[in-house]
């Protein structure tokens, strides 16, 4: 799917690759807010093991909670299915297996968003256009790169410094309220025009 000029993002749609942070963020009800905190020190802890077994009554203060909150983070956490309970601890903390994002993928299809597909990409992309977007925030298509080589007569490496110039020039900016007139004054200074 490509960007359509002007439109809404549809929800299930991102200018972002998936990952885990696009599912936890979606998370309701108690302990949500703590959800992906709790996942990212969890998945952090359990790099080489695997496993997390932090008692959340001693982690609480870390986060600045009370220890409900993550014990409510922790169960959303597992019934989302980014956490496994490998080993549920009587008077212990609790072991899980904080999964990643590939791995719940797997087990979920279809339940991902999907990365828009930027003009940029594929094998025909222009690794200019990613720069310039990068630097900007605008997209910019291989016909207009094509336009401002041909005209400027600058290098790859020269457009991105004099992009980098121009976006930080506050009063060449003021007015300028859509990508539209900032890719047209872009060129502009580019060309010297």
């Amino acid at each position: 799917m490509t960007y359509p000029r002007n439109e809404p993002i549809l929800p299930d749609d991102s200018l972002l690759y998936c990952s885990a942070v696009w599912h936890l963020i979606r998370l309701k009800g108690k302990g949500s807010a703590l959800a992906f905190p709790l996942y990212d020190r969890a998945c952090a802890l359990a790099s080489k093991s695997g496993r997390f077994h932090l008692s959340l009554t001693r982690l609480a203060p870390y986060f600045n909670v009370d220890r409900r909150a993550l014990y409510s983070a922790a169960d959303l956490l597992r019934q989302s299915g980014f956490f496994i309970e490998t080993d549920y601890g009587c008077g212990e903390p609790s072991h899980y297996h904080p999964v990643t994002h590939e791995e719940w993928a797997e087990k979920h299809p279809g339940k991902c968003c999907e990365k828009l597909v930027m003009p940029w990409d594929g094998e025909d992309g222009d690794p200019l256009g990613r720069q310039l977007y990068g630097i900007t925030g605008l997209t910019f298509y291989p016909q207009i790169l094509k336009g401002w080589r041909n005209k400027s007569g600058l290098t790859d490496e020269q457009i991105v410094e004099r992009t980098k110039i121009f976006m930080e020039d506050r009063a060449t900016l003021v007015g300028l309220h859509n990508g539209i007139a900032k890719r047209r004054a872009l060129g502009r200074f580019l060309c010297g025009g």
